[in-house]
């Protein structure tokens, strides 16, 4: 008998307020968004694909209702695990401003995309943009 090496993908618990501040602080600027998400085809693991969203965007008050947009959702891996999403999901997520246009991260251990979120982590987020306490969670449950 051959021994293999067993491997696991152990990720931080996602935490909104980790997010936030972790997008406020990077050199790259980040916008927030809430509201569904239609690929316009299936996401490859490690490619990238087209996606229309409609909803709402973050703004200083809060989430405010915004005009249809497109973004590139790109699918990052570490080793053998790649981010994944369903063709029609509800999110709050975090897109990242490029030069050649807006993309939105998926990863294995997602902290840039929260699916069906909670009211209470979509009040963290307002909060957080309003400049009130934007504290973080432990970091393992």
């Amino acid at each position: 008998m051959l021994a293999t090496e067993a491997t696991a993908l152990s990720c931080l618990r996602p935490d909104a307020a980790r997010s936030f501040n972790a997008a406020a602080h990077a050199t790259e600027v980040y916008h927030v968004y809430f509201g569904e998400l239609t690929l316009s085809d299936k996401l490859p693991d490690g490619g990238s694909t087209k996606a229309t969203f409609h909803g709402q965007g973050l703004l200083k008050h809060g989430f405010s209702p915004i005009s249809d947009r497109e973004f590139t959702l790109v699918s990052r891996c570490a080793a053998e695990w790649c981010g994944s999403m369903a063709p029609q999901t509800t999110a709050l997520f975090f897109a990242r401003v490029t030069d050649s246009g807006t993309v939105v991260d998926v990863a294995p251990c997602d902290n840039w995309i929260f699916i069906d979120p909670t009211a209470e982590t979509i009040k963290t987020i307002e909060d957080c943009m309003r400049g009130e306490p934007c504290e973080e969670g432990p970091l393992f449950r």
